[in-house]
This record gives C-alpha cells, structure tokens and sequence, in this order.
C-alpha cells in the first residue's frame, strides 16, 4: 500500500530518511553508543540474588569510588534541589573468631562542590563514620557535627540498607533484608531516572527493590529503596530512596577501586580543636532506631555555605536539567 505523501513529508521534517513506494529503504543509521532496546526476560531469582550479595564482600576490606549525592525536595516545596559531588572511602574490618569484636565498617566522605538548583559552589563537607561517631564537618566555615550512633554493645550498623545516613549497601545480609522489606528483583531499568547516560550504565546492572515492612522503622522514613548492583561482582553503582515526606535520594558511585590503601587516619571522628576556632556541638543517637535521609527527625545539617564576598557561584553545569547523568562523576 503506497504511503501517503503528508507521510513521507511528517518523516522527512523529522529528519528521518524518507521512503519511496516499492523501493526498499536503507537500513537506518545506528545512533552513537544507542540505548538498549529492552530488558532481559528472565530475571534471577531473589534468593539467587541476595545469597550473592551476602558474600559479595567477602575479600573486599576497602573501597574508593567518586560519588555524587541528589537531594530532591517534596515537589511542593518548589525547587531546592541539592546535587554534591565528592570522593567516598570505605573500609571494612572483619569479626574476629571467637565473635567478641563485632564488624566494624567505616567511610568517610569528602564533599568539594554543591550544586544548588544548576548553581554550582565550591563547597568543602566531610562526613566521617569510624563505627561509632559520625562527624560531619564544614571546614570553611569551622563547624561540626559530632554524632553518637552506636554503642559499645550494640549491634547496629548505620550502613546497612535502610538504617544509616546514606545508602553504601556494601555486603548485606539475605536475613535482615528479608526480615525489613518485601525484595523483588525487578528489571534494571524498571524506575531508573530519566537520563540516557546512567541507563546505559543501569541496563547491565541487577536492580533490587525494596518495600518496607508495614510496621518496621524503615516504614517511618522510607516508601520505596532501589539498589543497583554491578552483575560481575554485586559491588554497588547507584541506589535511589523515595522518602516519606515526599523528599527523595540518590547516590551514585563511579570510579570504584576495590582494596586501596587507605590509612586509619582517615576515619579519624575526634572532634576538631576548639583553640583553633572550631565550633560545634555533640549528638547523643544511641537510642535512635535510624539515621537516614528520608527520616524526619534526622538532625538537620547547617545551611550550605555561600560564596565569599565578591567571589562568584561556579559555572553552571552543561545539563543542568539532568542532575543524574553519571558522567562525568564532576563537573569539568
């Protein structure tokens, strides 16, 4: 059947190559680095999936990778998108034999750069977990936070899904997923954001869901957590939370290095000299069920640093529409 000329014009003004009635087109040009088409159709199972992230960190006492951290604001807050940009080091100290020291995992993450709503400012922020304190830090300004998390005798661990102040879902446990959330394994592509460049990246990963349980703690601050995994070793790349308050969160790793060398020092939550112009003040959280993003009675950080006088904002980055785009991991 010929097709019809206001056919061929509609495709000719798209840019599309045109065709001529009973004459085979040319195969179309490929795009450059193309999405993929679909998902896999068969899917591992849950259990196939979570008995590998269990032992996922079994040789892995350290870890460095870039990462950049999204806050999204409730929609009807209007705006106030936060986008940082940073380095992340984790390490990992296993148990002992005779099980009277616990694991203690660790990370520490450097901030240098904020992006406010596309507005990008220098901006220094460190946060630092050694297993019991979490420090959070403001170098510029000389202000800290100096948290308490977890007691000598408690068993807590802030960097398990759904339980700490960011979501580094490094080796989880098949048992305490299961015993939290409802886990499905879903398509890897399935609520990825919208964003060419991280769905490249997305599409080889397996992707878990997870729904808190009706009556749990993760229920109070959470309504959904998505984690992507790399298939190869289920190290993570990209974890998504929607939030209670309508807020969200996600974080982005890039650049992962497994077992670097990273000194002790640099899990080091003293708190800073007040002779040397510190200020700040100390958190007692030992009785807090979680400390996360999505958790409204998490304590707020101080407001993000302004430019100095007469100094101005960074350039605005190239795409600044599209926050999640994983690469480059800074702007340039």
């Amino acid at each position: 059947m010929p097709i019809p000329a206001a056919a061929i014009f509609t495709i000719a003004a798209l840019g599309l190559q045109p065709v001529t009635p009973g004459v085979t087109p040319p195969p179309p040009k490929p795009a450059a680095d193309p999405l993929p088409a679909v998902a896999p159709d068969v899917l591992p199972s849950v259990d196939s999936v979570l008995t590998r992230l269990e032992t996922a960190d079994k040789d892995l006492t350290s870890l460095s990778a870039a990462v950049r951290l999204i806050k999204r604001p409730p929609a009807i807050e209007g705006g106030g998108m936060q986008v940082r940009y940073g380095v992340l080091k984790f390490a990992s100290t296993p148990p002992r034999a005779d099980a009277r020291t616990r694991q203690v995992r660790k990370f520490r993450i450097d901030i240098d750069q904020l992006i406010i709503d596309g507005r990008a400012h220098a901006h220094e922020q460190t946060f630092v977990f050694d297993g019991h304190h979490l420090l959070e830090t403001w170098p510029k300004l000389k202000q800290y936070v100096r948290r308490y998390i977890v007691g000598p005798d408690q068993k807590k661990d802030p960097l398990r899904i759904g339980e700490g102040p960011f979501p580094i879902p490094v080796g989880q446990r098949k048992d305490d997923l299961l015993g939290r959330f409802n886990v499905n394994v879903v398509s890897p592509l399935d609520g990825a954001p919208d964003n060419a460049n991280l769905r490249r990246i997305l599409f080889t990963c397996v992707q878990l869901k997870l729904i808190p349980k009706e009556g749990t703690e993760q229920a109070k601050a959470f309504t959904e957590i998505r984690l992507w995994y790399r298939a190869s070793d289920m190290l993570p790349l990209f974890a998504l939370t929607q939030n209670v308050d309508l807020s969200s969160s996600e974080v982005f790793l890039d650049d992962i290095i497994k077992n670097p060398a990273i000194p002790d020092a640099a899990f080091d939550t003293a708190a800073p000299s007040k002779s040397g112009g510190w200020t700040g003040e100390e958190q007692d959280l030992r009785d807090k069920a979680i400390i996360a993003p999505g958790d409204p009675l998490a304590p707020p950080s101080p407001p993000a640093a302004t430019p100095a006088t007469g100094s101005q904002p960074g350039p605005t980055p190239a795409n600044p529409a599209k926050p999640s785009e994983p690469a480059p991991a800074k702007p340039k």
